[in-house]
């Protein structure tokens, strides 16, 4: 048998540490005539009314091991590091999670480990399959949804299935379309050998890597189709939108600090909730479905995604 604190125990970091980089805006609004749930979050502003731009990008990227390497793959290197007290296999690790990313200058792949890593801080629910190492080219992007996450409801006896989709786009409206149309073939679709689920249910099922075969037992069992506990998956969706947003302070000390930021996206935020859930009801039942949504404004999403490629190494 599994329990809720099972896949508690698999959840790792600091909690409560992405609230260095993030400020909290608005959390856990609910939209009316939906079942989503958005969450709003700007980037901090120092002392000195600076945004701590480059500081995120190096925190994303010191989390790239736990987000793209399996846990076996990281325990083994720890057991080399007990047994020699080198650390040559952890540096290996980090060396082998950073070629998989992708140099592509429009990569949203900084965007899809900072989803990784709200789920697991926020929404307290882990990744269950490391999908960057599946990768056979770092040139390209992973198949299928941006990642997969589980937590387990013990009352009813449902495992809660995450898909997860990060789309950073300059425009908002860009970011919700472009999010919602990827995501709800893996929400609505019904099964059946070309379902859009089907390929990264297998992988889960091929691949998953958790250091604890209890769970792993558990998981493969519900997602095997002829299992009778597949009736007791239940589909969610979680979904990164980040977009520009132009009232960042552009200089330091110029007056705009984490309070007053707050107040100014806190009179347009209705105007992006708005849009959300004008696009979650034009398509048809996406409303029915638990959706879980991360509004996150950006000095510049095209600046972040070259810090963080800086940040790996990846670009000068």
């Amino acid at each position: 048998m599994i329990s809720e604190n099972d896949f508690q125990s698999l959840l790792r970091g600091n909690a409560g540490e992405l609230k260095t980089y993030l400020q909290d805006i608005e959390l856990s609004f609910k939209l009316d005539e939906t079942l989503a749930v958005t969450n709003c979050h700007s980037l901090r502003i120092n002392a000195n009314g600076q945004v701590r731009f480059n500081d995120f990008a190096r925190y994303l990227a010191s989390k790239i091991v736990d987000f793209a390497i399996p846990r076996s793959e990281i325990q083994k290197a720890f057991e080399f590091y007990n047994t020699t007290g080198s650390t040559s296999k952890i540096v290996e690790l980090n060396n082998k999670a950073t070629q998989l990313f992708s140099s592509l200058k429009k990569s949203g792949e900084g965007g899809e480990i900072l989803l990784y890593l709200l789920i697991e801080d926020i929404l307290k629910v882990p990744q269950i399959l490391c999908k960057m190492s599946l990768k056979t080219s770092s040139e390209m992007h992973v198949h299928g949804c941006d990642g997969i996450h589980a937590n387990y409801d013990e009352t009813d006896d449902i495992l809660s299935l995450y898909w997860g989709e990060s789309k950073l786009y300059k425009d908002i409206g860009s970011a919700l379309t472009n999010c919602f149309n990827s995501l709800k073939g893996f929400l609505l679709d019904n099964g059946g050998s070309s379902g859009s689920q089907e390929r990264d249910i297998q992988l889960v099922r091929s691949y998953i890597d958790l250091k604890d075969e209890k769970i792993e037992d558990a998981i493969v069992k519900y997602l095997d189709k002829d299992n009778e506990k597949f009736n007791k998956v239940k589909y969610k969706g979680a979904c990164l939108i980040g977009f520009d947003y132009e009232d960042y302070p552009k200089a330091a000390n110029s007056g705009v600090n984490d309070a007053t930021l707050k107040e100014k996206i806190e009179k347009v935020i209705i105007d992006w909730k708005v849009d959300a859930k004008k696009k979650i009801k034009a398509i048809e039942t996406l409303d029915t479905f638990e959706l879980h949504l991360f509004l996150i404004p950006f000095p510049s999403v095209q600046s972040f995604r070259d810090a963080f490629l800086i940040e790996l190494g990846i670009k000068k």
